[in-house]
């Protein structure tokens, strides 16, 4: 019977080749949904993403593969729970998202699973945050998209691919830490979408109005600074903070659509290798 379906649990980094909360908790999600699905096991493919990163020497889809296993057989629900290893793909080449889906569309196609001219149906599994990301950017930068780019892979090897924009129809599992640094991981999370904005600017992808593109997504990265400000007034923890929620601002206000693109790719170019240092400085999982 062909593959309807196929469910993509997104990788997390690992920490000395084993997963961290966040990682075990998308694993976790994936058994749970599997147990209460009306989904038919031999229409549906499990895809697990992401490569070796940092120094690690395993990538982050085997491990999840592993722990999926391990993880059936200590709730006893292997023999109903199982997919056969040939409805079963590991991406271990990407160290990104981005990339996660690129590598994972060239697989679904070239895995002989799924026949050209057939229809396919996508979920998604991942943390909360980072689906909501994923999907506020499909909704408010749709040239820029994952999804999109997800969808244009596959269609280039003759599948069609859909994929609903109702955060309900796929998997999100709760963010299992809490606290302070949580928070602001998260409020710097927030910035993705206007870093996606200005990428999307530098390569000239919208033909929209920049005046209208631009409105929420700047809106929402100086929210989440102001958030983020006012969070840490009362941590001598995180005054480190203050001068990077300056520059990431500059780079906000400064790089308005009226900007040439030589200023765009300026800002660009601080604010991206900036955030990608607080997101790992940040993460409550980061040794």
């Amino acid at each position: 019977m062909s593959i309807r379906q196929v469910v993509i649990i997104l990788g997390k980094r690992l920490q000395n080749n084993s997963l961290t909360l966040e990682g075990k908790t998308r694993v976790d999600g994936l058994v749970s949904f599997l147990k209460q699905t009306s989904l038919k096991m031999d229409e549906t493919a499990l895809m697990f993403c992401g490569g070796i990163t940092d120094d690690n020497t395993r990538s982050e889809a085997r491990v999840m593969y592993d722990a999926y296993l391990e993880c059936l057989l200590e709730r006893e629900v292997a023999s109903q729970l199982g997919f056969p290893q040939s409805h079963t793909i590991l991406e271990e080449q990407s160290t990104n998202t981005v990339q996660n889906i690129q590598n994972g569309a060239k697989m679904l196609v070239s895995s002989g699973l799924i026949e050209r001219g057939s229809k396919l149906n996508v979920i998604f599994i991942s943390n909360d945050y980072h689906l909501k990301r994923i999907f506020e950017i499909q909704t408010l930068l749709d040239e820029q998209g994952l999804l999109r780019l997800l969808q244009t892979r596959c269609q280039q090897e003759g599948v069609t691919v859909n994929i609903s924009l109702d955060l309900e129809d796929h998997v999100l599992i709760p963010y299992p830490h809490h606290g302070l640094k949580a928070n602001l991981f998260l409020l710097m999370d927030e910035l993705t979408t206007y870093r996606v904005y200005l990428e999307g600017v530098c390569a000239q992808v919208f033909e929209r109005s920049l005046s209208d593109v631009i409105v929420e997504p700047k809106r929402r990265a100086l929210s989440a600074i102001e958030q983020a400000r006012e969070d840490i007034q009362a941590s001598s923890e995180f005054e480190w903070l203050y001068q990077d929620l300056e520059t990431l601002e500059q780079c906000v206000v400064e790089s308005d659509e009226d900007q040439p693109l030589t200023v765009i790719r300026e800002h660009l170019a601080a604010l991206h290798p900036l955030l990608t240092q607080l997101n790992r400085k940040l993460d409550p999982e980061t040794q």
